[in-house]
């Protein structure tokens, strides 16, 4: 709540007390790694994505935020197009992954890859607007490739 006011400083303040009250919580972990991307500090992010996940190997929403970070500021691509599809593996209904994936593919140049999440995301979503704009320009692109 704290970050979403934009009391940025307080909220790193809070999820730290989290942190040292119960540090193998995934949550707060999670939350001061969102914090921290959203200030640049990708290292620091990418740390507290990696305990969170070490708490909590099953927390997505973590694992997801660590995809992200990769695809975007670390630009590690194939890690976060790697760490997407195993979280898929396990949260096939986790749309948010699935579209980001599909995103990411398309931003590679691999319509044909993207085409495949963007259909299954639809087949989960048929009213997905995002999805159905990027299944439009991975079919678009796919045309120019052939």
């Amino acid at each position: 709540l704290l970050q979403r006011m934009g009391d940025l400083r307080e909220a790193a303040k809070s999820f730290r007390t989290a942190i040292q009250r119960a540090p193998t919580e995934a949550e707060p972990h999670n939350a001061l790694g969102v914090l921290e991307a959203s200030r640049g500090n990708v290292r620091l992010a990418e740390a507290h994505y990696n305990d969170a996940i070490r708490n909590n190997p099953a927390h997505v929403t973590a694992r997801h935020n660590l995809a992200l970070l990769y695809a975007g500021q670390v630009k590690k691509v194939d890690a976060a197009l790697r760490l997407w599809r195993e979280l898929l593996a396990q949260s096939p209904d986790f749309l948010a992954a699935r579209l980001s994936l599909a995103e990411t593919l398309l931003e590679q140049q691999r319509p044909s890859e993207s085409l495949v999440e963007l259909t299954d995301l639809l087949q989960r979503q048929p009213d997905y607007a995002t999805a159905r704009v990027k299944l439009a320009d991975a079919l678009r692109l796919l045309d120019r490739h052939e």
